[in-house]
C-alpha cells in the first residue's frame, strides 16, 4: 500500500497591520493498494480553504484511482501512470 497525507498552512500579513490578513489551509489524502506487481488502485481526498484570486473559496475532492506500473518489479523506484475519477465541491464567498 501507498498512503500518504500532506497538510500544509500559508498566513499572509500586511505591514503595518496588527492581524493577519488572510490564511490557507489544504489537506490531502492518498491510498492505494496493490492488487498486481503492476497496478494498484485507492483514493485521493484534497481539501482547500483559503484565498484564490482574490476570492475566499473552499473545494473538496474525492477521487477514485488507478495507477499502473511503469517498471513492473520494483513499487519505490518505478515510474507510474495514473487515471482518476471523481467530482468536488467548490464554493466561492
Amino acid at each position: 500500500s501507498i498512503p500518504s497525507l500532506v497538510f500544509g498552512v500559508e498566513k499572509t500579513k500586511t505591514e503595518n497591520r496588527s492581524s493577519d490578513n488572510d490564511s490557507d489551509w489544504t489537506l490531502g489524502f492518498n491510498y492505494a493498494y496493490s492488487v498486481h506487481p503492476n497496478v494498484q488502485v485507492g483514493g485521493r481526498f484534497n481539501y482547500f480553504n483559503g484565498v484564490f484570486a482574490n476570492n475566499d473559496v473552499e473545494r473538496y475532492d474525492i477521487s477514485a484511482v488507478g495507477w499502473f506500473n511503469l517498471n513492473g518489479s520494483d513499487l519505490a523506484n518505478s515510474a507510474f501512470a495514473s487515471l482518476s475519477l471523481g467530482t468536488g465541491i467548490a464554493q466561492t464567498y
